[in-house]
Parts: C-alpha cells; sequence; structure tokens
C-alpha cells in the first residue's frame, strides 16, 4: 500500500514538473514568435522610409528641372531717346515725357538647370499710357503745341540665366539679354498726329533675386526680384532707348 502511495505521490510531481517545462518551452515559442513580428515591422517600416525618401527626392529633382514662372512687374522707363516721326508731325517724347511709369507680365520657363546656373526661356509684354499737352514739331519746321495721348505696348523674348554658383545668402544674380518690338501710338486733335509705330529693339538686363531658391509641389512665392533693363532701337528710323527700372515677384506654377 506504501509503495503504491510513493508511486502516485512521484508521478504527481514528474507530471507537474513535465507541465512547467512544456508552459516555458511555449512562453519561449511565444516570444521568438513576437521578436520575429517585431523585426518584420521593423523592416518593413525602414523599407516604407526609404523608397518614400527616393520617391521625394525624385519628385524634388524633376520639378526643379522644369520650373516656370509668371512675374508681375512694375517700374519706371527712362527715356534717353524717344523720336517718333511720320509724314505730318515729329513728337520728341524724351523731351516731353522724360519717363513713364510702365507695368509688365513675363512668364519664363527653366530649360537648363546645372549646380552652376540656370537657364529660361522668357517672353513678356506690357503697357503704359500718359496724357498731357506736348510740343511738336511740322513737317514744315513750326512748333506746335497739341493735347495727345500715348500709349506704348513693349513685346520680348529673350534668355535668362540666374547664377546659382553666386548666390549670396537670400541674393541671387542674373543677366538676360534679347529682342522684341515695341508699338508706340499716339492720339491728338490737330490732323495728322494719329499714328502707330512699330520699333524692333534689342535689350540686355541685370537683376537681383531675393528670398528665392524654394522649389517644391506647395512653393508658389519665387521671390522679389529687383531689375535694370537697358533697351535700344535696332533701326534709326524710329529713334529710342532707355532705361526701364522695376520691382517684380515670382509666381512659381
Amino acid at each position: 500500500m506504501r509503495t503504491v502511495l510513493v508511486i502516485g505521490v512521484l508521478a504527481s510531481i514528474f507530471s507537474h514538473h513535465a507541465l512547467g517545462q512544456t508552459k516555458k518551452a511555449e512562453k519561449k515559442g511565444l516570444l521568438a514568435k513576437m521578436e520575429g513580428s517585431e523585426f518584420q515591422i521593423e523592416k518593413d517600416l525602414v523599407e516604407k522610409f526609404y523608397n518614400d525618401s527616393s520617391i521625394t527626392a525624385s519628385k524634388s529633382g524633376s520639378d526643379s528641372s522644369g520650373t516656370s514662372e509668371l512675374s508681375p512687374q512694375i517700374g519706371l522707363m527712362s527715356l534717353k531717346e524717344l523720336s517718333l516721326e511720320n509724314d505730318y508731325f515729329k513728337a520728341d517724347y524724351a523731351e516731353n515725357l522724360g519717363s513713364i511709369p510702365l507695368i509688365s507680365f513675363a512668364v519664363a520657363n527653366q530649360v537648363l538647370k546645372t549646380k552652376a546656373a540656370s537657364i529660361f526661356a522668357v517672353g513678356s509684354f506690357g503697357y503704359a499710357y500718359k496724357q498731357g499737352t506736348y510740343k511738336l514739331e511740322s513737317s514744315s519746321g513750326t512748333e506746335i503745341e497739341d493735347t495727345v495721348t500715348f500709349q506704348w505696348v513693349p513685346l520680348q523674348i529673350a534668355s535668362r540665366l540666374d547664377f546659382e554658383i553666386l548666390r549670396m545668402g537670400f541674393l541671387t544674380p542674373s543677366i538676360e539679354g534679347g529682342v522684341g518690338t515695341n508699338w508706340f501710338h499716339q492720339t491728338g486733335t490737330v490732323d495728322g498726329v494719329d499714328q502707330g509705330f512699330w520699333v524692333p529693339v534689342y535689350h540686355g538686363a541685370l537683376a537681383l533675386t531675393l528670398f528665392g531658391g524654394a522649389i517644391g509641389p506647395n512653393v508658389t512665392f519665387g521671390g522679389i526680384t529687383i531689375r535694370s533693363q537697358y533697351q535700344r532701337s535696332i533701326s534709326d528710323d524710329q529713334a529710342f532707348s532707355g532705361w526701364y527700372h522695376n520691382l517684380g515677384t515670382k509666381i512659381l506654377l
């Protein structure tokens, strides 16, 4: 009887010990699975971050290679020479006006970008208007005064070079050169004054862009420009030259 009791106690102890070992093994297996899952999650997060970074960098690179800009500008045209002559009268607007306010709009598209510089193709147009009593010289040499309405529409195409390598903090210098035509129109009260003139010109410009350089899908402000442009007529038939000093802003499209 005692022998049976001892055997029962030993069997119970062995069974309890085996159950404990089984639970430990199961717990270790569960921990191993959890550790494996954590490792897989961390690996997936790293891969996702890498892929997202690659996509962002790719998008940023593609945006910077085809930047387009719209630039409204306002300034003052200082006339050195503007003499318009028809069969009846000659008007010296450099003397009559001296200078005239001018608004203009430019559209630029980036065609090449390197670490040193960016090249843009530029097209622009503007408008100026002024009315007053001005001196006119008739074909016979007689000087008269007449109330004249003067209008001016400049049309230009150009290439612009932004010097990224010369960027100084928030300042980026640039140069521009191009050709175009100016349409001048005068209307007076005296017969023979009314006429329009097409005057081909070439120009060169220097500019500074302030607070520019930021590029991205949600960036629309491209900086403020301070610009000085010199224009001169290609032909001497209707003599024209002067400096256009303007202030503008760049809107990234």
